[in-house]
């Protein structure tokens, strides 16, 4: 189960360029919605940013680090030949908004993927629980058609070629 640890805002040029490493090389930056009641326009909005390893001391430090969570589960190969643990590291929220901006100027690889990510947090300021005015989750559902055509391994996926599938 994922532990939660307080987020620390003192950090070396050197942690946040080789967290950058990090996220270019095995890092995700996830938008998501979930349906949901009166609130948000019928969604619950999610946004995270993921570091997957099959070492545990990477995610350790990761969170000894920057904080955030960890959290592991197993993982199977194709044809279920043997199963490995495998590590998750997130940050969200506040840690979130914090890191962003600072790994950003390091990012190669998934810099368009933090643009995106700190496009769709500002439209997280000022909100709380009230109902999402219709322009900002029309941006949103914007970001999140952007950032999974983004995220995308296949040139001619689903979600790039019919995005109509994630308006509301």
């Amino acid at each position: 189960m994922a532990r939660k640890v307080i987020f620390k805002t003192k950090h070396s040029i050197a942690e946040i360029s080789y967290l950058a490493g990090l996220v270019d090389g095995e890092g995700c930056f996830y938008i998501g919605r979930t349906k949901q009641g009166k609130y948000g326009n019928g969604y619950q909005w999610h946004s995270m940013l993921k570091i997957t390893s099959c070492d545990e001391c990477l995610i350790i430090w990761l969170e000894n680090t920057f904080g955030g969570s960890k959290d592991s589960r197993y993982r199977w190969t194709s044809k279920k030949a043997f199963c490995r643990p495998v590590f998750n590291w997130q940050s969200t929220g506040e840690m979130l908004d914090y890191l962003l901006p600072k790994i950003k100027k390091y990012l190669i690889i998934k810099k368009p993927h933090c643009e995106v990510m700190i496009k769709y947090r500002l439209t997280s300021k000022n909100i709380g629980s009230k109902r999402l005015p219709d322009s900002v989750s029309k941006q949103r559902f914007e970001l999140l058609k952007v950032i999974r055509n983004l995220n995308s391994r296949f040139h001619d996926h689903a979600a790039k070629i019919n995005s109509s599938s994630l308006s509301p």
